[in-house]
C-alpha cells in the first residue's frame, strides 16, 4: 500500500473520529440540559463561613448542615430549610465551583447564565466570588473554564469580552473606565443607560466591553475593576461592600460579532439589619438602597419560579440589568451565605427565609418522598450519562490529536528527507534531467560530430579523474547523494563511460585525419544552446 493511501486512510479515520465526537457532544448537551431542567433553572445553594477568631465558640453551633438541608436552633425550637446544595464550614472553593461548573459550561449550549452571591454583611460573599491569592473564587474559576473550553474544543470562532459595573445607590458606575491618575482608581464619570429591546435582550450603552484574549489578561482586568468598588466600615464588617458588583462575560461569534450568550457573576451588597450595623449618614442610605434592590431581586425570582405573567424587572436597576439572564432559557444559581455564630442567628434565619422564597416551587408545596426518589434516580442517570460522555470525549480528543500529529510529523519528515516541495529533490530532478539531456545530445551528434568546446583539456581531464567515480554512482542510483551533489554543484558537469570513451577515441582519430573540424554550424548551435557553459564531454 502506497504512502498516499495510508495518509488517506488516516484522514478518513480522523473524519470518523470527528463525526463521533460531534455526535457524542450533542448527546452530552441533551443530557446536561435535561439534568439542569430537572434540577431547576433557578437553583439555590447555601454556604456557612468558618468561625472568626474573635467569635465565641461556646455561643456558636446553632446550625447543622446536611447535603440539601439546614437546621437552625432558635428559642428552643428548630427550623428546617431545604436548598439544592448545602456547604458547611469545611467546604472549599473547589467544592462550590464543582456545583456551579455545569451551569457555566451551559453558556456554550445556548443558555444565559447568572450566578449571585447573597447574604448578610461579613458572611463571605466576596470571598466566594473573588477568592484570595492562591485560592481563586467563582469569577476567576469561571473565566479559566471558558478559556479552557475554547482551547479544548478548538472554538476559534468564539471570542470573549468582559465588563464590570457597580450598582451604587441606584446609579451605575463603569468599573473598567478608570481615570488616568497614578494614585487613584476611581471610575471615570460616564453616562450608562439600560436599553431593553423588544426581543427581550438588554443592552447597556456606554459600558466598557473589553475583549479578553487569555486568562492572564482577564485576571489583570478583573483585579483592576474590583479595586474600584465602594467599601466602608460598619460594626459588622470593616470592609463592607456598599454596592452590587457585576461582572459580565459575553461569548460572541468571532466571525459575525454576534452575541451568543451572556454570563453574569454578581457579588451582591450585604443584606443587613440597620440597627445592628450601626450605620449612620451615607452608610445608612447605602444600606437602605442595598436592601431595597435585594427585595426587588427576590420578587423577580419568586415571580419567575411561580411562572407569573408579570415579572417586576423595572423595580430596580439591578433586576433591569439581569432581566435577560434570569428569565426563560437562562440558568440561575443563588448562593446564600450565613454565619455560624449565635449572635447572627436572626440574620441567618432572614437569609434562609429569603432562600426558601426564591426556591419555592410552582405548586408552593414540597414534593412527596416517592416523587423525590424518582427525581433523584433520573438525576443520577443523566449525571452518569453526562460524565461518561465527557470521559469518552476526552479520549476522542486525544485520538484525534494523535492522528493529526502523526500526519504532521510524516509531512515534516518527508519535507526533511526530500518531499516534492523540498529544494533538495528539485536539485536531484534538475540534475537527472541535465544528465539525460546530455545523453540525448550526444546521440544526436553521432560518432562523427563533436563541438569544439567539448574538446578535452588538461583541466577537464583532471576533473574527469576526480569525479568519474561519483558520476557513475549517481547514475546507478535513483537520486544522487547530497554530498556528491554538493561537490558537483561548483563544477561543470563531466560525463564519462564506455560509450563516451569509444566516442572520444573515434573522434580523435577522425580529427587527426581531417585536421581541424568546425562545429560552429547552425545545427550544433541549435542543439546545445543551454549547455555550453555547464557541460563538457571528455
Amino acid at each position: 500500500m502506497g504512502e498516499a493511501s495510508v495518509e488517506e486512510m488516516v484522514e478518513q479515520d480522523i473524519m470518523a473520529l470527528q463525526s463521533r465526537y460531534q455526535s457524542l457532544d450533542a448527546k452530552r448537551r441533551v443530557a446536561l440540559d435535561k439534568l439542569l431542567d430537572i434540577k431547576g433553572s433557578i437553583r439555590v445553594f447555601s454556604r456557612i463561613r468558618p468561625f472568626k477568631s474573635a467569635e465565641n465558640w461556646r455561643n456558636s453551633l446553632p446550625i447543622s448542615v446536611e447535603t440539601d438541608k439546614i437546621k437552625v436552633k432558635s428559642l428552643g425550637s428548630k427550623k428546617e430549610f431545604i436548598v439544592d446544595r448545602a456547604f458547611d464550614q469545611n467546604s472549599t472553593q473547589e467544592d462550590v465551583y464543582k456545583e456551579v461548573q455545569p451551569i457555566i459550561k451551559s453558556a456554550f449550549d445556548g443558555h444565559n447564565v447568572c450566578v449571585l452571591a447573597y447574604g448578610q454583611t461579613g458572611t463571605g460573599k466576596t470571598y466566594t466570588m473573588e477568592g484570595v491569592r492562591g485560592n481563586p473564587g467563582i469569577v476567576l474559576l469561571a473565566m479559566e473554564e471558558l478559556f479552557r473550553e475554547i482551547t479544548q474544543e478548538k472554538c476559534e470562532k468564539y471570542t470573549l469580552t468582559m465588563s464590570m459595573l457597580e450598582v451604587y445607590m441606584g446609579s451605575l458606575k463603569d468599573l473598567l473606565a478608570l481615570k488616568q491618575h497614578p494614585l487613584r482608581m476611581d471610575p471615570a464619570t460616564k453616562s450608562i443607560s439600560i436599553m431593553a429591546r423588544t426581543s427581550g435582550t438588554v443592552e447597556i450603552e456606554g459600558l466598557t466591553d473589553a475583549e479578553i484574549m487569555n486568562f492572564k489578561q482577564a485576571t489583570s482586568l478583573y483585579n483592576k475593576g474590583r479595586r474600584a468598588r465602594v467599601t466602608s466600615s460598619t460594626n459588622v464588617n470593616e470592609t463592607s461592600s456598599r454596592s452590587h458588583c457585576l461582572t459580565r462575560i459575553i461569548v460572541r461569534d468571532g466571525e459575525k460579532g454576534k452575541v451568543v450568550r451572556k454570563i453574569w457573576l454578581v457579588d451582591l451588597g450585604g443584606s443587613e439589619r440597620l440597627l445592628k450595623t450601626g450605620a449612620l449618614g451615607q452608610t445608612l442610605d447605602e444600606g437602605k438602597s442595598i436592601n431595597l434592590s435585594l427585595s426587588a431581586l427576590g420578587d423577580v425570582i419568586a415571580a419567575l419560579k411561580q411562572k407569573k405573567h408579570h415579572v417586576p424587572y423595572r423595580n430596580s436597576k439591578l433586576t433591569q440589568l439581569l432581566s435577560d439572564s434570569l428569565g426563560e432559557g437562562s440558568r440561575v444559581v443563588m448562593i446564600v451565605h450565613t454565619s455560624p455564630s449565635e449572635d447572627d442567628l436572626l440574620e441567618t434565619i432572614c437569609t434562609l427565609t429569603f432562600a426558601k422564597r426564591v426556591r419555592s416551587i410552582e405548586s408552593n408545596r414540597e414534593l412527596s418522598e416517592e416523587t423525590k426518589k424518582i427525581r433523584q434516580k433520573r438525576i443520577a442517570e443523566l449525571d452518569h450519562i453526562t460524565k461518561e460522555a465527557e470521559k469518552e470525549l476526552q479520549i476522542l480528543k486525544v485520538q484525534i490529536e494523535k492522528a493529526e500529529s502523526s500526519i504532521r510529523e510524516k509531512n515534516q519528515a518527508q519535507f526533511a528527507d526530500g518531499s516534492p516541495r523540498s529544494p533538495l529533490v528539485l536539485e536531484h530532478v534538475e540534475f537527472a534531467e541535465i544528465s539525460q539531456h546530455a545523453e540525448k545530445i550526444i546521440k544526436k551528434l553521432g560518432p562523427n560530430l563533436r563541438p569544439h568546446f567539448m574538446a578535452p583539456t588538461v583541466s577537464s581531464k583532471q576533473r574527469q579523474s576526480a569525479t568519474g567515480e561519483s558520476i557513475q554512482k549517481l547514475r546507478n542510483s535513483k537520486f544522487g547523494h547530497k554530498k556528491n551533489l554538493n561537490f558537483l554543484g561548483s563544477h561543470s558537469l563531466s560525463v564519462t563511460g564506455p560509450f563516451i570513451s569509444n566516442l572520444k577515441s573515434k573522434s580523435v582519430d577522425q580529427g587527426a585525419r581531417r585536421g581541424s573540424h568546425s562545429t560552429n554550424g547552425p545545427t550544433v548551435r541549435n542543439i546545445l544552446p543551454q549547455h555550453r557553459r555547464r557541460t563538457s564531454i571528455c
